[in-house]
């Protein structure tokens, strides 16, 4: 990924394999990179931003994120289990409060028809 224009330039890429253990079993992981320059990155929408402690609002110059997870196919991708652990750390060069390291752990029952 690379992005330039008016505003900073931001790059970055993202590793997504899978493992078939069984027809039912999954094995998952992520890996995602990316750097911008003057603090033009921000954590994940869903719960970074909200960690005590960021008077930044999750916004960094560097990324990592590392998933690993399961997903158990109870009718093929129409209704799944999914559960994995994540790790996000953010890199703030400027200085103001946006530096981050944490985990989370996730759970989610999907299904459409």
């Amino acid at each position: 990924m690379l992005a330039t224009g008016d505003g900073p330039d931001v790059y970055g890429f993202i590793a997504s394999p899978q493992y078939k253990i069984t027809d039912k079993l999954d094995v998952v992981g992520r890996y995602k990179y990316a750097h911008g320059d003057d603090d033009s990155l921000r954590l994940e929408r869903r719960y970074g931003r909200f960690v005590d402690g960021l008077t930044d609002g999750g916004r960094g110059s560097e990324i990592h994120l590392l998933y690993g997870g399961l997903n158990y196919y109870i009718n093929d991708h129409k209704f799944k289990v999914m559960a994995g652990v994540k790790w996000d750390q953010l890199t703030d060069e400027a200085g103001d409060g946006g530096d981050y390291d944490g985990w989370s752990f996730l759970t989610a029952i999907r299904f459409y028809f």
